[in-house]
């Protein structure tokens, strides 16, 4: 097919160029074929192009929701926003771009009667070079009904439970009643037009605050598709406090000291804080609470511990709700440094020389219940005399020392003279 229409191309061109040579003699006699000659070429030009560059056909992958317009204003729409698929062309470099938002998708309620029916359904794009060749479906099956309206009652509605210590007195909403206006079914089956105000760390009265109005059935749930005229209602609520609250610092109480060697070298309170009410006066000159004690003399490693919080008198916890809290407890060993001589072993040594050599002071630091340990012999210093002749000799030593320790300022010389025996 591509090869035919190059060669319908190629004749057309030459017929435009013999037509052209003679234009500007006979243009007026024959200016028609030359026309048709031009279209027919530009024709040609644009389905061979499209033969090498097609455009792509496919459904599109995202739903457009459809919007019902032209709604009559003594009508309204039952049920939930609908959606429709739709199959396109556009050149594949287009379809990147593409989204949901590239569409829109209309039903056209203008002449429609309570009840349902099925209704077209028109989709368009904001992109110029995108052709919708399907929708699916076509049509939708719609429902109107007449439009209503009543008046309902507003409730108030206080969820969760009231904190301690305070008392709540009567909701009082600035209106007693709305207008719902809806479909007819719908308006039918609203009950109250809802207020929930939550109560969950409520200590100070409401006065005059805006809430939004809930259209509710009589089970509780929402009803959709109704307005509520006005859409919020101010709201009056007394709430007095009898208790004061007042969130204070977490301190871990020790008793006792770390065993010999050992140190608490830290504390982990959790939680950090706590929340205690009671008498004003009580809490006024309260900075921290303390737990109860605990014991840390026989710990030598971390520990954690759950302990209760210490309450004083007259008192309540609040936060948390239990308490017992979590103290992590952090030992470290003491740590110190001693110095130690020791005589090196000589490895090497020539049967006829003798060697002269000092102890080398070995300095190692660790844990001060361990050093205590600490002997001469734990320590080995060794020195390599292979091959060495009489003379002073500066030797680096190899030192050894017992796990856990560690040598602080290493000797990095030792001097031994050698001579004859």
């Amino acid at each position: 097919m591509l090869s035919i229409l190059r060669e319908l191309l190629v004749e057309t061109l030459w017929i435009s160029r013999f037509l052209f040579k003679g234009m500007m003699d006979s243009i007026r006699s024959n200016s028609g074929w030359a026309v048709l000659a031009i279209l027919l070429s530009a024709t040609l030009w644009v389905i061979v192009t499209g033969e090498q560059n097609p455009p792509k056909v496919d459904v599109f992958s995202s739903p457009i929701p459809v919007e019902a317009v032209n709604v009559p204003p003594d009508l309204g729409v039952l049920g939930e926003v609908q959606f429709v698929r739709v199959r396109i062309s556009a050149m594949p470099e287009l379809w990147a771009r593409l989204s949901a938002g590239s569409f829109r998708a209309t039903t056209d309620l203008s002449s429609v009667r309570p009840g349902t029916q099925e209704v077209g359904v028109r989709v368009t794009s904001n992109e110029s070079q995108v052709r919708i060749l399907e929708v699916v479906p076509p049509k939708i099956p719609t429902t109107v009904e007449a439009m209503d309206f009543r008046q309902v009652q507003v409730k108030v509605n206080l969820v969760g439970a009231v904190p301690l210590g305070v008392s709540i007195g009567v909701p009082k909403p600035a209106v007693s009643s709305v207008i719902a206006r809806g479909p007819a079914p719908l308006v039918g089956r609203v009950e109250s037009a809802a207020v929930d105000i939550p109560l969950e760390g409520l200590r100070v009265s409401i006065n005059n605050q805006s809430f939004n109005l809930i259209p509710r059935n009589s089970s509780g749930n929402r009803i959709e598709g109704v307005n509520l005229e006005p859409s919020a209602v101010v709201v009056t609520l007394p709430v007095e406090q009898h208790i004061t609250y007042r969130s204070v610092s977490l301190l871990a109480t020790l008793q006792g000291q770390a065993p010999d060697g050992y140190w608490v070298s830290g504390l982990r309170v959790d939680p950090t804080t706590v929340t205690v009410a009671g008498p004003r006066e009580a809490l006024e000159p309260l900075t921290y609470l303390g737990t109860q004690p605990i014991d840390v003399s026989r710990l030598d490693s971390d520990t954690a511990r759950a302990v209760n919080v210490a309450i004083p008198p007259g008192l309540s916890l609040i936060e948390p709700k239990s308490a017992s809290v979590l103290v992590l407890i952090f030992v470290s060993p003491v740590q110190g440094s001693q110095t130690v001589s020791v005589a090196p072993a000589l490895n090497g040594l020539s049967p006829d020389l003798k060697a002269t050599v000092g102890s080398v002071p070995i300095t190692v630091s660790g844990p001060a219940a361990r050093l205590r340990q600490l002997k001469t012999t734990d320590i080995s210093v060794s020195l390599d005399l292979q091959g060495l002749g009489p003379g002073a000799h500066q030797l680096k030593p190899n030192v050894n020392v017992p796990s856990g320790l560690e040598i602080i300022q290493p000797v990095s010389s030792v001097t031994v003279t050698l001579s004859r025996g």
